[in-house]
């Protein structure tokens, strides 16, 4: 009971710290680590003196720079990374319509590259102008700025005293 609560104190602490280590992190975003009934991952039980916290999958993907840092390569031919005039949802992220729009060159859209003398990606004809809204990269390099570890050493190193004593408590009063 402890471990268990334990875990569900960490997804809440991690899932909190999100808003100040990360960059207007989603609702998706922010359900990593939680789920309806507490934490997600495997629970401690009788045999097994373990809770572990497992993202969900889509999540842990792209956490995973976050938490570690490192290089993220494209799943398919290239990343799409967004300039300031791309138009962006309140999280800061590429909408999938826009996303869609962008590539397939609807409206002013249309992609450049090295044949057009231009760094890969997508741009826009506004007015007379060309501007870019996104580029096409190889990969991107991460640095590690969500301190997990630290955080749930933390909330465990905090609340490990008193989900002791509520455990320990609960167990006398429920013993046959």
């Amino acid at each position: 009971m402890t471990l268990n609560a334990l875990a569900d104190d960490t997804a809440n602490a991690i899932t909190v710290q999100m808003d100040r280590y990360l960059d207007r992190p989603t609702p998706f975003t922010k359900k990593a680590y939680l789920g309806g009934r507490g934490f997600k991952g495997k629970r401690a039980n009788k045999r097994s003196f373990e809770a572990i916290l497992i993202p969900g999958d889509i999540q842990a993907k792209y956490l995973k720079f976050q938490i570690e840092g490192g290089v993220r390569r494209p799943d398919q031919k290239a990343i799409l990374v967004p300039t300031k005039l791309a138009p962006k949802n309140k999280y800061g992220n590429l909408t999938r319509g826009n996303r869609k729009r962008m590539v397939a060159g609807g409206g002013k859209f249309f992609s450049a590259g090295d044949r057009e003398g231009k760094t890969p990606g997508i741009y826009k004809k506004v007015g007379n102008k060309i501007q870019p809204f996104a580029f096409y990269v190889d990969e991107a390099r991460y640095e590690a700025i969500f301190p997990i570890d630290k955080i749930a050493n933390g909330v465990v190193t905090n609340n490990l005293p008193r989900r002791f004593r509520e455990a320990l408590a609960k167990a006398v009063a429920g013993a046959r």
